[in-house]
């Protein structure tokens, strides 16, 4: 009866031991990470052959997205307190990797790339108050 009991404990205890060890893979299409209703919230995505992490403030606007997409591209996008992209980091397939700064309008404004062989440039662009383009400065 003694062994038996010992036995009982020792499964026990050994079965224990497995629930505590943490899951080797945990496959999820979404995760939503967040402090409630008034936090920041993180949420992790994948389908359809594209991955994304999107973290928004307190007030719901999404302040940082990294992405990958189906095309090969992927990139990080960075966005004002008014849920407007100003910056943006991406490289496509081909190896093109490029910096853009954007105005309050997500229109580009200074974008400075490198291209798969090696050359770099440099695109200055201002607008008129009409919002018509009025110089394009390019630098080699």
């Amino acid at each position: 009866m003694a062994g038996g009991s010992l036995g009982l404990v020792l499964i026990s205890l050994t079965g224990m031991g497995q629930a505590q060890q943490a899951p080797k893979e945990l496959v999820l299409e979404k995760l939503t990470i967040s402090e409630g209703k008034d936090g920041a919230t993180i949420v992790l995505m994948s389908g359809n052959r594209y991955a994304g992490i999107i973290m928004s403030d307190a007030n719901g606007k999404t302040r940082i997205m990294v992405k990958t997409l189906p095309t090969g591209a992927a990139g990080i996008d960075h966005f004002d307190s008014n849920g407007k992209k100003r910056i943006s980091v991406s490289t496509d397939a081909q190896g093109m990797a490029a910096v853009s700064h954007l105005d309050a309008k997500e229109g580009p404004r200074i974008v400075v790339a490198t291209a798969p062989d090696g050359t770099a440039g440099t695109i200055y662009q201002n607008y008129n108050t009409n919002g018509e383009l009025e110089l394009v400065r390019t630098l080699p």
